[in-house]
C-alpha cells in the first residue's frame, strides 16, 4: 500500500539535542511551559523553506522518485502547528493533523523535530533526518506531490519545525522552482570527485555544483573559517545568496582559472574594509569595471543577488577578462525591457541557463547559493570547454 492509492496518514516524531538524535515524544526546557514566548527566527522563513525544500528535493532525486512542490495552504498548517508546539513547550503531533489540510490535498504524512539551536536548524536537524529511517520513508514516499513547511523559535532558542506531506488531488505537482538540468562534463568528471566534506549537500541537484566548485577549490569544506560559505553547521545550499558571497565565488573561479583581476590597492567601499573577508574579492573585480556599489562609497554586502544581476555580473566579467561578448539568444517574456534583458540573453545563448519550465526567467528571484553554485560550475564548463581553462587535479 502506497500513499499515492490510499489515504494514509503517517505522523514521526523526532528530536535533535545538540548534535545526538533521540526519537519519541519530548518535552521543552524545565520551567513553566506558559512562560515560553516565540520569537522570530535567526534566518526567515523564506530561507529555512527553501533550504528545507531543496534539500528534500535531492533526496528524492536520489532515490529516483518526484520532486514535491511547496504549498502555501499546507504551509499555512505546518507554520500554524510549529507556532503551537513552540508556544506550549509541548512536543507532539496535531491531533487529526489531516482534518487540518485544505480540501485540495487526499493524503499526507507529518514530520516534526525539535532542535536547541535554531541557527543550525535547516542544515543539522534535515541531515538527521536523512540518518532517521521512518523519517526518511516520509520524505522519499513517491506519491506525494505537494509539502508544506513550518519554523517556530523561541526565546530561549529552540526550534520546533513541522513538514506536512501531501498527494494532491489533481495529480503531480508541477516541477519544482528550481532551475532546469544541465550537465557540467568539462568542468566537473567523473574523476575530479572527492568525499563529500558538507553536511547538508547531496550529490544531486544544485549539489551536484557545490561539491564540483569544492573540488575546484572555489568553495571550502564546511566547518572552515576562510570562506563566507564555510559555515559551522552547513554549506546552507537554500540560503540566499549575498552580493558579496557571490562576488567572492566569482572571484575564486576566476582566480583558480588563471583569470582573477588584481585590486587597485585602494578600499574603494566604506562598508568593504580591509578587514572584510571579502574585500580582495570586491576590490579586485570592482578595480576590473564587473562589479559596481549601491552608492559610490557602498557595496552592500550582505544584500541579496537577484537572477538577473547574477547574469549582469558574470556576463560583465566575462567581457572585460576575455573580450568576448556573447551572441544574444531568446529572451523571455518577464525580462523584456530589463536593463539585465540582453545579458540575461547572453546566457540563453551559451547555455548556461534556459529559464524555468514555465518560460519564465524570474530575474527579480533572489538566487539561492546552491543556484549560484550551479550558474558558475555551468559558466567554468564553459571555460574548459573553450580551451581557456582546465579542470584542476587539486582544490589546493
Amino acid at each position: 500500500m502506497t500513499a499515492a492509492t490510499h489515504p494514509t496518514w503517517r505522523r514521526l516524531v523526532f528530536a535533535i539535542v545538540g548534535l545526538g538524535l533521540v526519537a519519541g515524544l519530548s518535552l521543552g526546557p524545565a520551567g513553566d511551559a506558559a512562560a515560553t514566548s516565540v520569537v522570530d527566527c535567526r534566518r526567515s522563513l523564506t530561507q529555512l523553506r527553501a533550504h528545507t525544500l531543496e534539500m528534500i528535493n535531492q533526496q528524492r532525486a536520489e532515490v529516483g522518485v518526484a520532486p514535491v512542490a511547496g504549498s502555501a495552504g499546507l504551509d499555512a498548517v505546518a507554520q500554524d502547528w510549529s507556532q503551537t508546539m513552540a508556544s506550549t513547550g509541548e512536543y507532539r503531533h496535531r491531533e487529526s493533523f489531516s482534518e487540518h489540510y485544505p480540501s485540495e490535498f487526499v493524503s499526507g504524512g507529518e514530520n516534526i523535530h525539535q532542535v536547541l539551536d535554531g541557527h543550525v536548524a535547516a542544515a543539522v536537524a534535515n541531515h538527521g533526518f536523512l540518518h532517521s529511517p521512518p523519517h526518511l520513508d516520509n520524505i522519499t514516499a513517491a506519491g506525494w506531490t505537494h509539502v508544506g513547511l513550518g519554523f517556530a523559535c523561541t526565546d530561549f532558542g529552540w526550534m520546533y519545525t513541522t513538514q506536512n506531506f501531501a498527494v494532491s488531488r489533481s495529480g503531480p505537482a508541477a516541477p519544482a522552482p528550481t532551475m532546469e538540468d544541465k550537465e557540467q562534463a568539462n568542468a566537473c568528471p567523473v574523476d575530479l570527485a572527492t568525499p563529500n566534506p558538507h553536511t547538508d549537500v547531496l550529490p544531486s541537484g544544485h549539489g551536484q555544483a557545490v561539491l564540483c566548485l569544492t573540488a575546484w577549490g572555489v568553495f571550502a569544506p564546511s566547518g572552515h573559517s576562510d570562506q563566507v560559505f564555510t559555515l559551522p553547521d552547513g554549506w546552507r545550499p537554500g540560503d540566499a545568496a549575498t552580493r558579496a558571497g557571490f562576488a567572492d565565488a566569482l572571484y575564486r573561479l576566476l582566480e583558480r582559472s588563471g583569470h582573477a583581476p588584481r585590486a587597485s590597492g585602494g578600499a574603494t567601499f566604506e562598508d568593504v574594509p580591509a578587514g572584510h573577508p571579502q574585500v580582495e574579492a570586491i576590490e579586485a573585480l570592482a578595480a576590473a569595471g564587473v562589479i559596481q556599489g549601491r552608492t559610490e562609497t557602498h557595496f552592500e554586502p550582505d544584500a541579496e543577488v537577484s537572477r538577473a544581476q547574477m547574469a549582469s555580473l558574470v556576463v560583465r566579467a566575462h567581457e572585460q577578462l576575455f573580450d568576448q561578448t556573447w551572441p544574444l539568444g531568446p529572451g523571455f517574456p518577464d525580462t523584456a525591457g530589463s536593463v539585465h534583458e540582453h545579458n540575461i540573453r547572453r546566457f540563453v545563448a551559451v547555455g548556461i541557463t534556459l529559464g524555468y519550465d514555465d518560460g519564465t526567467y524570474r530575474p527579480d528571484q533572489p538566487m539561492t547559493r546552491g543556484q549560484m553554485a550551479t550558474f558558475l560550475a555551468r559558466y567554468a564548463d564553459l571555460l574548459v570547454a573553450d580551451g581557456r581553462t582546465q579542470v584542476p587535479t587539486t582544490s589546493g
